[in-house]
C-alpha cells in the first residue's frame, strides 16, 4: 500500500479533532448555587478558618455534584472575604477517594457578568474540565 505524508497528516488531524475536548466558553451563562446566603451548605472547620461543604474525612458524607463545564456559587459562612481562595477535592463517585484538583477543574472566577466572584458571602468556582465529579469544596 502506498501512503503519502499528506494523507497521514490529514488522518492524524481528523483523529485529533474527534478526540479533542470542547472549548469552554460559557462560564457565566448559568450559575448553580450551593446553598443560599441565609443557608450555606457546610460548616466551619480548622478552628473556624475554613468553610467546608462536607466532612472531607468521611467517605459517607454528602458531596456536591460537580458537573463538567459548570459554574457554582458556593455560599460560605466565613464572615469575611476568603484570604486563600478555594480548594476543590473530587472523586468519580459519591464514596470514592478524594483528590485535590488544580487547573481548569478548579477555576476561581474573579468576576462573572460584572458581579464579583469572591465576596464575604460566596465564591464562584468553575469546573471547566470535561469530567463530572463528586466534590468537597473548602474555602479559606
Amino acid at each position: 500500500m502506498h501512503y503519502t505524508l499528506h494523507g497521514c497528516l490529514c488522518a492524524l488531524a481528523l483523529l485529533a479533532a474527534g478526540c479533542a475536548t470542547p472549548v469552554d466558553q460559557n462560564s457565566c451563562d448559568s450559575i448553580i448555587d450551593v446553598g443560599t446566603e441565609n443557608s450555606p451548605v457546610g460548616a466551619l472547620v480548622d478552628n473556624g478558618q475554613v468553610w467546608s461543604t462536607s466532612n472531607i474525612a468521611d467517605p459517607d458524607a454528602p458531596r456536591v455534584q460537580y458537573l463538567a463545564y459548570s459554574t457554582y456559587r458556593v455560599w460560605h459562612g466565613l464572615g469575611h472575604v476568603p484570604y486563600l481562595g478555594a480548594t476543590v477535592w473530587t472523586a468519580f463517585d459519591a464514596h470514592g477517594i478524594l483528590a485535590q484538583q488544580i487547573g481548569n477543574v478548579a477555576e476561581l472566577l474573579p468576576t462573572c457578568n460584572g458581579a464579583p466572584g469572591i465576596t464575604d458571602h460566596y465564591v464562584l468556582l468553575r469546573n471547566a474540565g470535561g469530567q463530572d465529579f463528586q466534590a468537597v469544596i473548602q474555602i479559606q
